[in-house]
């Protein structure tokens, strides 16, 4: 139905194949771009799209308002709306978001048309995704892509490795590890979801208590307790003290720890 109103224009557009996934874009894939990209991970592309004019246009989707007795028409609806099966593609800076055609109450303050809709000259323009290939990479994709397979053969082989055992060191000393990258990077895991600066403070003034009882007064012969951060769940701060000379215990006769 929908080509007897389609003009075929010879136009390019692409996509990024990781702005494809159908979980983002069930429906509609709102990222093409008008000039091909650089991405190792691999561009789509197609020089067809497809124009409809708005004029040919709002009688249909007037009718499929009827038909489906629906408050709104949304350009999610418009593959259904004109019978495509296929997934529209649209430029990003034309369709990035969610965006309402008609409605029919939905805005109480603003029914009818979306504003961008007034114009029956305008056209509505689109490629099908089906009818897009992926293209050749090129010199400097082909060279991102051998140093990113290297990379994660770097991973996995330290996953394999030490993985497991870098972990249990760190939850031995009280500081549990959680992955946010599908195992390649770590951050200290939380306590719970409302306060993660509370675990990652922790594990600075640990940090900073080994560097100076171990590093900087070592050989002092006395033990320092660093001071702590007075704010509850507060990061450490550049004013923040470090040293309470109160809070140092002398465990021996040394050079700068000897009582007055």
């Amino acid at each position: 139905m929908w080509k007897e109103y389609a003009k075929e224009v010879k136009k390019n557009i692409f996509l990024h194949i990781s702005d494809t996934s159908s979980i983002y874009h069930p429906k509609i894939i709102k990222a093409g771009l008008k000039t091909r990209p650089t991405d190792e991970d691999g561009v789509l592309k197609t020089n067809k799209m497809y124009e409809i004019k708005l004029s040919d246009l709002k009688p249909i989707i007037l009718q499929w308002v009827k038909d489906h007795k629906a408050d709104k028409a949304s350009n999610e609806d418009l593959p259904e709306i004109l019978g495509i099966k296929d997934r529209m593609v649209f430029f990003r800076e034309d369709c990035l978001a969610t965006w309402t055609i008609y409605n029919n109450g939905y805005c109480s303050w603003n029914p009818g048309w979306d504003n961008d809709w007034l114009d029956d000259e305008s056209w509505l323009t689109f490629a099908l995704f089906s009818e897009m290939k992926e293209v050749e990479k090129n010199a400097e994709e082909q060279k991102r892509l051998e140093a990113k397979q290297l990379s994660q053969r770097k991973v996995n082989l330290n996953s394999l490795v030490v993985k497991d055992n870098l972990l249990a060191a760190f939850k031995k000393a009280g500081f549990e590890l959680d992955t946010y990258d599908a195992g390649k990077t770590y951050r200290i895991k939380p306590q719970d979801d409302y306060a993660p600066a509370t675990s990652y403070n922790e594990f600075i003034e640990t940090a900073i208590e080994f560097y100076i009882n171990e590093g900087i007064a070592k050989d002092l012969g006395c033990k320092i307790h660093i001071a702590k951060v007075s704010r509850k769940n507060g990061h450490r701060e550049p004013y923040d003290d470090i040293i309470d000379m109160e809070q140092i215990d002398i465990e021996g006769e040394c050079d700068g720890c000897q009582e007055a």
